[in-house]
């Protein structure tokens, strides 16, 4: 998922693949993940959320929960969806706080994208701390 449709490069984490991205790991992600550091360069199809799922599909409901984890995309892939983002009720949406990606979205982007399609920021649901105590990520509620 992006904010266009396109070929594209993405980063695929040979030892754990959920954390690849289409963004390039920074050092601090490679020395606090190890298992990021063996990656692979692969061509994939990236396209917009709202092309996928259209608001005029009946297979829709109501109430859309959307879960964002996209290891640093999340404002491309909110800015590729807005339809389906404005239908949905709430989304989860992991946020590093550590800058772990290269051009990786942060805090105040992602707030600003999703206030802007009426979004309220109600919270955490949980958090990953880092040995010195500082949050690394979390997963932020969003109600709209």
């Amino acid at each position: 998922m992006g904010d266009r449709d396109r070929e594209i490069e993405m980063n695929l984490h040979k030892m754990f693949s959920a954390s690849s991205s289409l963004l390039s790991t920074t050092e601090l992600s490679n020395r606090k993940y190890p298992m990021t550091q063996k990656q692979e360069k692969i061509m994939v199809t990236q396209t917009k959320l709202d092309d996928i799922l259209s608001t005029d599909r009946p297979n829709l409901i109501a109430d859309i929960l959307i879960k964002l984890d996209v290891q640093g995309y999340e404002d491309r892939v909110i800015a590729g969806g807005a339809k389906i983002f404005k239908q949905a009720r709430a989304c989860i949406v992991e946020i590093s706080l550590d800058r772990l990606y290269q051009r990786q979205a942060n805090f105040k982007t992602i707030f600003t994208l999703l206030s802007n399609l009426g979004y309220e920021y109600r919270g955490n649901i949980d958090q990953v701390r880092d040995r010195d105590g500082h949050i690394i990520f979390l997963n932020a509620v969003f109600i709209n």
